[in-house]
């Protein structure tokens, strides 16, 4: 959102939605991506493979952004090629708020560091096999992957959220001491 004399704003997350966002992300991501299996042409797939290059360039240069957006439009791409508008336009408004939560996914929770390589490492084959089962148009396998992605992706905001909001929410670390729980006294009420 831009406001005069003030910088753009991004509309905050409510966390109460971020299980919402999940369930419904997951169910179009692996729908998008079987329909694409059984849908796509010819020329979608080259596509496929330009798009998923330039998440691994984007991964190369270290560019949380430019991974975000990358990522996002690799499944948009999926999501072109479903053959249902109705999915493709779900799944896309979906793909353009996860990319707020791709930040969070992207760096580690505790010390703001990018995560290890082996987690783009994972990233990276994931795309790669996407790229592979519609190719091959092998959707049942395809949306397996696409729910595996998915649920990867879910696992490590939840993990951000997890470790980032603890403190702010008065809940320890998983490894730090739980303090003594203080229970307030309790008033008994003598009526009206």
């Amino acid at each position: 959102m831009l406001r005069p004399n003030r910088g753009p704003t991004v509309a905050p997350i409510d966390i109460d939605q971020v299980r919402d966002f999940f369930e419904m992300f997951d169910l179009c991501q692996r729908a998008a991506t079987r329909w694409a299996a059984l849908r796509r042409t010819d020329q979608d797939i080259p596509h496929f493979t330009a798009l998923a290059g330039a998440f691994r360039d984007a991964v190369a240069r270290r560019d949380s952004l430019g991974q975000s957006e990358a990522n996002a439009a690799f499944h948009g791409a999926i999501a072109e090629a479903c053959g249902n508008a109705h999915l493709r336009d779900t799944y896309k408004t979906l793909l353009g708020k996860g990319m707020r939560l791709s930040h969070l996914s992207l760096i580690e929770p505790l010390t703001g560091a990018e995560l290890p390589d082996s987690y783009f490492a994972w990233l990276l084959d994931e795309h790669d096999r996407m790229v592979a089962l519609i190719r091959a148009r092998a959707p049942d396998p395809a949306e397996q992957v696409a729910h595996a992605h998915a649920e990867k992706f879910r696992a490590n905001v939840l993990r951000y959220l997890a470790l980032s909001e603890a403190p702010a929410l008065g809940v320890p670390y998983p490894d730090e001491p739980k303090p003594p729980v203080r229970r307030a006294p309790r008033r008994l009420s003598g009526g009206s």
